[in-house]
């Protein structure tokens, strides 16, 4: 379901787009998240190098680095200090500023992206004063929190900062199911309730993140958000700057993650926080966390989505996971916990490999109180965090009081496991009393068993045959396997004995011996490139459908997901290379192998679980500097592009239709009418269209709800305008020659006819092949039966006039173009004039141009030497009719 609401003029004079805030920023193939709570900038730093980078994580989620109060209770300082600020200055239980702007900056480097909790909903509790009973803050900041008071110098708020005028009270019980706004402006267990509603609150906030974004984070989770207004919350958002260029690319939005709370029977609702990011999905870990306890079958969750029971919206709306820092320390759990072991490695497993929503994993430290901090190195060092410790088998070591569950066996090794299967649908699902099995369609397959006796069935893997080793009992480790073995028959089937309270994952990445090589591309697929020029804000994306349809009168609908026997549709494969920011085109390209008019394909790779609405453009400049350059763009920004491997058997005497269609909310472009185009290669389409027309095996540039288009051959269009300009400056000094021929005609003894049909004949020549075609003498049927451009035949014209009696002008105005330059060059080093059998070759437009440059220049020494040259040697090797008034004893023949 797509996101409806208006849209709004933000500072940087953009449009707001309601999916800005749900691209996870992370690279494509990296669509995990962990939550290291409570560890230390280090610590995530080293952790990023060591570690995630190798296990398909993708990004952390840090726990607040801003200044926060520390007390103490019971020889220990509680974790909850850290959601109580008092200050937004980078000083906190888990390093300095110095130290989080190195973390950003070394988990950036290895492709691992710092999502931060900020709390932004409140500042400390009530009562609380710096000084009192030992209470400060972590960057030595003063603070007052006493009713009436609220002072926070270090931000700097006073009382005038919160919503105490609106409601001096905490919230009640029964306010989260009768009063939203009670819920929003009251105080959360205590905490000073802050104004978001107010302009100089939001600057402080705004100018906070801001810092945020400049050391490179790339997005938030927002604590407590479900008790701020969403409008509040999308002002600040819109106020915050794009994310760093030069690390995520140019126009890219915050990731955010809004903590609301909805299970059910709420005042406060989720779908009030669409537009404003993902929120975390608190229903999808109970769901899970339900099958794995047994209260609920598996085989349920076969439907696991957006519309499965209450709160699971759009898989772009939701961060999911089983647990986090909050439920798990609940009196009695309805989530799974590391406190569970088999049952929460089944639910985790069954999360990263389920294709719905962004998934979370939780790395927890060990506790056996509710209020325990993290592991302390003792009242002596004022219970400073200590630092995980490792096993050689990469687990924590449990001594360290670090729980680590990312980096478990199971759960890491289902971490890479997701990686390899990103964007791919689930299909061939079957289910059976506490079991369900799926495959990723065409690269993984995962089966759960949570029966006592195992599971032992043929199963459709989609996978190519082959032998592949298990993720969930130990996956590849240098090189051999160390899990179970799985084998694949030819056909895609694989019989899998599924062990009790178990999990088999493989994929074509766990294939022994090496992924299997990717589909080759058919040898007749020729190279084509679509460009769009059409100008787009935040969110918005560009596809394109088309096709053969003019041939089938526009008769080509045959219902969706039915491309393989399309009447009208062209096969492709992608071939554009693009940065990894390109996550959704890199996402929506998997799979996409029909240019068609229908939309998406049944196996088509989605982007968090949004589907393709055709093939997929990417975003295109000709900025060297920016991200988004592309080599073959030399027209400027905003042209969406596709390169493409087609077939041009299945066009339309090598044309086909293509028509844009802009998402979210624009769909298709107007009908167009197309004129004769522009261009290398040019010329007019043999049929009228309401569509674009394109040509197969040639650069397409089009403008949106435009017939101006031009087409262009694949060689470098810088080179073509230096061919150009030396073509140009050739033809004006043939124009000179000529004139001084004319003028001094009776001063040489070489005849004059001979000096005019050369010039004539390079002038011809410059003039036709700049143009990219000869004279359309000879258009071959092996040219209309190939239809390529390589095997285009030299078009070939002989023209003889008679000038008088005995005198008589030949020219050739095209032989083969390897043939002529090397006879025009042995004309010039050895004086010899000759005229040829004409011949025809294949060309493409790209040796044109060389053909013209080197021609050009090579017929301007040519033509000098009659002038400058008393001896020459004319070979006639057809014995064509060439008569001059010249002496025959100077000028044989």
């Amino acid at each position: 379901m797509l996101k409806l609401l208006p849209f709004l003029l933000i500072g940087q004079c953009m449009a707001y787009n309601f999916y800005w805030y749900d691209k996870t920023q992370t690279l494509s193939n990296r669509q995990v998240m962990v939550h290291l709570f409570e560890w230390k900038w280090r610590d995530v730093a080293n952790e990023c190098e060591n570690f995630l980078q190798h296990y398909g994580y993708g990004a952390v989620q840090v726990s607040p680095p801003n200044e926060h109060i520390v007390l103490y209770q019971n020889n220990d300082v509680p974790w909850w200090v850290r959601y109580q600020p008092v200050s937004y200055k980078l000083q906190s239980r888990s390093g300095n500023e110095a130290e989080f702007k190195e973390m950003v900056e070394r988990c950036n480097k290895v492709g691992v992206r710092i999502i931060v909790d900020v709390v932004m909903n409140h500042m400390v509790g009530i009562g609380e004063k710096n000084g009192v009973n030992g209470v400060k803050g972590s960057a030595g900041s003063d603070f007052d929190g006493r009713h009436g008071v609220q002072t926070f110098p270090g931000v700097p708020y006073t009382l005038d900062d919160f919503n105490n005028p609106k409601c001096d009270k905490d919230i009640g019980g029964s306010d989260y199911q009768k009063s939203a706004e009670h819920v929003k402006n009251c105080r959360l267990v205590g905490l000073l309730d802050l104004n978001q509603g107010s302009s100089s609150v939001r600057a402080k906030i705004v100018a906070y993140l801001n810092k945020l974004v400049d050391y490179g984070v790339a997005g938030f989770r927002h604590d407590a958000s479900k008790h701020m207004w969403p409008d509040d919350i999308l002002a600040i958002l819109n106020s915050v700057k794009d994310l760093r260029v030069d690390i995520f690319g140019a126009n890219q939005r915050p990731f955010a993650v809004h903590e609301v709370i909805d299970r059910g029977g709420e005042a406060v609702k989720v779908v009030d926080y669409l537009g404003l990011g993902r929120y975390t999905n608190f229903n999808f870990g109970s769901a899970v966390s339900s099958a794995a306890r047994g209260q609920n079958d598996w085989r349920n969750l076969a439907k696991l989505g957006p519309g499965y029971a209450y709160g699971n919206n759009e898989d772009h709306d939701v961060v999911n996971f089983i647990d986090n820092h909050d439920n798990q320390r609940d009196s009695n759990p309805y989530v799974v916990t590391y406190k569970d072991g088999r049952k929460y490695e089944l639910a985790v497993a069954f999360m990263l490999a389920w294709p719905y929503g962004y998934p979370r994993v939780m790395s927890s430290y060990s506790f056996s109180k509710s209020d325990q901090g993290p592991p302390n190195t003792g009242a002596a060092n004022d219970y400073a965090t200590a630092s995980p410790r490792f096993n050689s088998d990469e687990t924590c070591d449990t001594s360290s009081g670090f729980v680590c569950e990312h980096r478990w066996p199971s759960i890491r090794q289902m971490s890479k496991f997701r990686s390899a299967v990103e964007a791919t649908a689930a299909a061939e699902i079957v289910t059976d009393n506490q079991r369900i099995a799926f495959a990723r369609d065409g690269v993984g397959f995962f089966a759960l068993n949570q029966q006592s006796a195992s599971w032992g069935k043929i199963f459709k893997t989609t996978l190519p045959a082959g032998d592949y080793c298990d993720y969930f009992s130990g996956g590849i480790k240098s090189g051999s396997c160390v899990g179970a073995k799985v084998s694949v028959n030819n056909d895609g089937t694989a019989y899998l004995n599924v062990p009790s309270n178990s999990v088999i994952a493989i994929s074509v990445s766990s294939r022994i011996g090496g992924s299997p090589p990717p589909p080759a591309v058919p040898s007749g697929y020729s190279t084509t490139v679509i460009f769009i020029k059409k100008d787009t804000q935040q969110g918005q994306d560009l596809f394109i459908r088309g096709g053969a349809s003019n041939s089938h009168n526009g008769k080509c609908a045959i219902g969706p997901f039915q491309q393989d026997s399309y009447p009208c549709a062209i096969p492709i494969r992608h071939n554009t290379t693009v940065p990894f920011v390109f996550a959704e085109y890199l996402s929506w390209s998997q799979q996409d192998n029909y240019l068609d008019f229908e939309g998406a394909e049944e196996k088509q790779g989605t982007h968090d679980g949004r589907a393709a609405f055709g093939t997929p453009l990417a975003y295109s400049t000709n900025d060297k500097n920016a991200v988004e350059y592309q080599p073959l763009n030399k027209y400027g920004a905003g042209y969406w592009m596709a390169q493409l491997k087609m077939d041009c058997g299945r066009s339309e005497n090598g044309w086909f239709e293509v028509k844009g269609y802009l998402t979210p909310t624009t769909g298709w472009e107007s009908d167009v009418k197309q004129s004769k185009c522009s261009g290398s290669i040019g010329g007019s389409p043999p049929f009228s269209s309401i569509n674009h027309v394109a040509k197969c095996g040639a650069i397409n540039v089009f403008n949106w709800n435009s017939g101006d288009y031009s087409i262009w051959d694949f060689s470098d269009l810088k080179f073509f305008l230096i061919i150009s300009t030396i073509d140009f400056f050739a033809l004006l000094f043939n124009i000179f020659l000529f004139l001084i021929v004319f003028l001094k005609k009776d001063k040489k003894p070489f005849p004059t006819v001979y000096i005019y049909n050369m010039i004539i004949s390079n002038v011809l020549n410059i003039l036709m092949t700049h143009v990219g075609f000869f004279l359309p003498i000879l258009w071959t049927d092996d040219f209309y039966n190939r239809r390529s451009f390589a095997t285009r035949p030299t078009m070939i014209l002989i023209l003889e006039f008679r000038l008088s009696e005995n005198r008589y002008f030949t020219i050739v105005c095209s032989l083969s173009y390897r043939h002529q330059l090397a006879l025009t060059f042995l004309m010039m080093v050895h004086r010899i004039v000759i005229v040829t059998t004409p011949t025809t070759t294949k060309f493409t437009p790209f040796h044109l141009w060389i053909y013209s440059g080197l021609l050009a220049m090579i017929g301007l020494i040519l033509e000098l030497i009659p002038l400058f040259s008393d001896r020459f040697l004319i070979m006639n090797q057809r014995n064509l009719q060439f008569r001059s008034a010249a002496s025959p004893d100077l000028h044989p023949v």
